[in-house]
């Protein structure tokens, strides 16, 4: 609880500043700024995996970057994470600039901000990956990616429920999954 993880960056392995391996973690005004995950490894901020748990309430994901992976401010793979009234900028990853949620991980999103996030493939503010799945309420979506087909990317059987409050400047796009 009110914590600033800045500038944190592993020599080896996923999740830039954090790492939930096992388990259930609660952040609560926390802010991530400036991390990195190096290439090859996902979650520039945090990586939650299979068996892990995260809860991040009035969090900030601030310029965290996964290179060329998963999950620039937050990698989801497998596990469950919930963002209530958090806040997503400039972040940038391969796959899922600000979140990605992969292989049956489960990921809620209410009251968020998505903004200036970028990917360089795909899912600038977030990527849904094969069987992962988003919910997102009263979000609001602002200038992530270049086009408005990248803010949010929801690949073949992944799932995405968005109820935004606004999207400003971009919109979401799904691509071959459902929305």
């Amino acid at each position: 609880r009110d914590l600033q993880l800045i500038d944190a960056r592993p020599a080896l392995g996923d999740g830039g500043a954090v790492k939930v391996v096992q388990g259930a973690v609660y952040f609560h005004r926390v802010d991530f700024i400036d991390n990195l995950a190096n290439t090859g490894f996902n979650g520039g901020a945090v990586d939650v995996t299979t068996l892990g748990a995260a809860w991040f309430t009035d969090c900030v994901f601030t310029r965290n970057k996964a290179a060329a992976y998963n999950g620039g401010g937050v990698n989801v793979n497998g596990g469950r994470a919930h963002f209530t009234r958090c806040t997503f900028a400039g972040n940038d990853a391969g796959y899922g600039g600000g979140v990605y949620a992969g292989n049956r991980a489960v990921v809620g999103a209410h009251g968020c901000t998505f903004d200036g996030n970028s990917a360089d493939g795909r899912g600038a503010a977030a990527y849904v990956g094969s069987n992962g799945n988003l919910q997102v309420v009263d979000a609001v979506f602002n200038n992530n990616g270049f086009a408005p087909r990248d803010a949010v990317y929801i690949a073949a059987a992944g799932q995405g429920w968005f109820k935004p409050m606004s999207y400003a400047g971009v919109t979401y796009w799904s691509g071959e999954g459902t929305s």
